[in-house]
C-alpha cells in the first residue's frame, strides 16, 4: 500500500504530465483531471453536489475553477478553512533543447543527469529530494498535497469539527482571473451553507531570500499587487531635425530607469520589505516603420505593497514621472548644446512643461469637455475591445488615449493609470488582537 508521500509524489507527476501553460487549452484539461480525481473519492461519490465546477465568464478558452467542500460531522461547526492554489504554469520555451521533457519529471531527470549543471542544481538532482519539471513546484506539487489531504480527511469526517473548502484556479500566472471570479462563489457558498471563513492557506512554492538560504518560510498575510501604467506622448519630429520634437521613447526609458528596481518604492511592515517595482512592458506606439521619432509610448510596472495607501503610491509615481521628465529635458539640452558646438550652429535651450496627470484628473478634465455620460462611453469601449479579445492592459491604454483626445491634453504629457490585475494586500497587524 502506498504511503501518503508516495501518493502525493505520483499525483504530482500526473499533474505535471498534463501541460497547462497559461493561455492554452491545457488549463481546462488539468481542471478536468482534478475534478475527476475529486469525484472518485468515496466521500464525494456519495455527495456529488459538493464538488463544483465554475466556468470563467467571458473566457474564450472556457477555463474552469474547481471547488470541493468537505464537511466535518463532529458537531455542526460553521468554521471553515479555505485551501487554494492554481493549476496553470508559465511556458516552457526557456527549457531550450529540453522542452520535449518539460512535463515528464522522470524523463527530465534522466536527461539532466547526463548534462553539465551548476553545482547547486547538480546537488539537488543527485539528492533525490527535488522533483524537476514545469509546474512541479509552482504549484502542482502543492495542489497534489491539497488533493491527497482532502482525500485522507474525508475518511475521518466523523472526527472532524469544521469544514474544508478546496479551490483550485486557472489563470494565476498573469491576470489571476480564476481566483478573482472565485470570490463570488465563496460569498454564495457562505450564505447557502452558513459558513464562517476563518483563514485561507495557499501552498505555492517558496524561494530563498539570499543565495544558499535553506530556510522554509511560512508567510502570514498577502502582499498586494498593483499594475501602474503610464501613457506618454510627446511631439514627433523627423530624424533630420531630431532636437525639434520631444521623444516619448526617451521619456519612457528614463521613467523605467527612475522606477524599475528602485528600493525607494519598496513598502514595508515591521521590517519586512516588498521587492521593488519591476518593469513588465515598455514600447513605443508607432504602428509601422518611418523616419519620425515616437510620438507616444506605453510602460507598466509590477508594484507590490504591504500597507501603503493607493493615494500615496499615486503621489510617488507622479513625482517619479515629473523627475524623469526633468532629467530627459536636461539630457536633451546638454546634448543639443554639444551638438551645436560641434556643428557651429546656434544653441537655443529647449523648454517644455510636462503635464503629469493621474486617471482621475484626466477623467475629470474629459468630463468637462464631453458633457455627456463619459462613464457610459468608456464602459462601452471597454466591452467592445474585450469582446474583440484585446489584452486588458491594452484596453486600459485605449480608454486612456480616448480620454486624452476628449480632454485635449497638450503634449508633452504623462498619464498614470492602473490596469488589471489588481490584487489587494492583506497584511496581518500584530497590534490588532484579531489579526495577531
Amino acid at each position: 500500500m502506498d504511503s501518503t508521500y508516495d501518493e502525493i509524489l505520483r499525483l504530482t507527476k500526473q499533474l505535471v504530465a498534463i501541460p497547462s501553460v497559461n493561455g492554452t487549452d491545457g488549463e481546462r484539461n488539468v481542471a478536468c483531471f482534478i475534478e475527476k480525481y475529486l469525484r472518485k473519492i468515496p466521500y464525494f461519490e456519495r455527495r456529488p453536489g459538493q464538488v463544483v465546477v465554475q466556468e470563467l465568464r467571458n473566457d474564450p478558452l472556457k477555463r474552469e475553477n474547481v471547488f470541493a467542500l468537505l464537511k466535518g460531522e463532529k458537531g455542526k461547526s460553521k468554521d471553515t478553512i479555505l485551501l487554494h492554489g492554481h493549476m496553470d504554469t508559465v511556458g516552457v520555451d526557456d527549457y531550450g533543447a529540453l522542452k520535449p521533457y518539460a512535463f515528464d519529471c522522470d524523463g527530465l531527470k534522466e536527461r539532466l543527469s547526463g548534462m553539465p549543471l551548476p553545482k547547486e542544481v547538480r546537488a539537488d538532482l543527485d539528492s533525490g529530494d527535488w522533483l524537476f519539471g514545469r509546474g512541479a513546484c509552482d504549484m502542482k506539487g502543492g495542489v497534489a498535497v491539497f488533493l491527497v489531504l482532502l482525500k485522507k480527511l474525508s475518511e475521518h469526517v466523523e472526527e472532524m469539527e469544521g469544514n474544508i473548502l478546496l479551490s483550485v484556479n486557472p489563470v494565476e500566472e498573469n491576470s489571476h482571473t480564476g481566483i478573482l471570479q472565485a470570490l463570488g462563489f465563496f460569498e454564495k457558498l457562505r450564505a447557502e451553507e452558513n459558513l464562517r471563513y476563518l483563514f485561507a492557506i495557499n501552498n505555492d512554492y517558496i524561494c530563498p531570500a539570499f543565495p544558499g538560504d535553506r530556510t522554509k518560510y511560512v508567510y502570514a498575510g498577502t502582499v498586494g499587487k498593483l499594475l501602474p501604467c503610464f501613457y506618454i506622448f510627446g511631439r514627433e519630429t523627423h530624424v533630420g531635425q531630431c532636437f525639434e520634437g520631444f521623444d516619448a521613447s526617451l521619456f519612457a526609458a528614463e521613467l523605467v530607469k527612475e522606477i524599475s528596481l528602485n528600493p525607494d518604492f519598496c513598502d514595508s511592515y515591521r521590517g519586512e520589505y516588498t521587492p521593488p517595482p519591476s518593469v513588465l512592458k515598455i514600447k513605443d506606439l508607432k504602428p509601422q516603420y518611418n523616419v519620425q521619432t515616437a510620438f507616444s509610448a506605453f510602460v507598466y510596472f509590477n508594484f507590490f505593497v504591504h500597507d501603503r495607501p493607493v493615494q500615496q503610491t499615486v503621489k510617488m509615481l507622479k513625482a517619479a514621472a515629473a523627475s524623469a521628465f526633468e532629467r530627459v529635458t536636461d539630457t536633451v539640452n546638454g546634448r543639443f548644446r554639444r551638438y551645436c558646438s560641434l556643428s557651429g550652429t546656434r544653441y537655443i535651450e529647449k523648454k517644455a512643461v510636462c503635464h503629469v496627470l493621474d486617471y482621475a484628473e484626466l477623467f475629470s478634465l474629459a468630463q468637462k469637455k464631453h458633457g455627456g455620460s463619459l462613464a457610459e462611453l468608456t464602459r462601452s469601449l471597454a466591452e467592445k475591445l474585450l469582446a474583440g479579445g484585446l489584452d486588458q492592459r491594452e484596453i486600459a491604454l485605449k480608454i486612456t488615449q480616448r480620454l486624452c483626445e476628449i480632454a485635449e491634453i497638450k503634449a508633452p504629457a504623462a498619464v498614470l493609470f492602473f490596469a488589471a490585475p489588481y490584487l489587494p494586500h492583506n497584511t496581518l497587524h500584530e497590534e490588532i488582537p484579531a489579526e495577531k
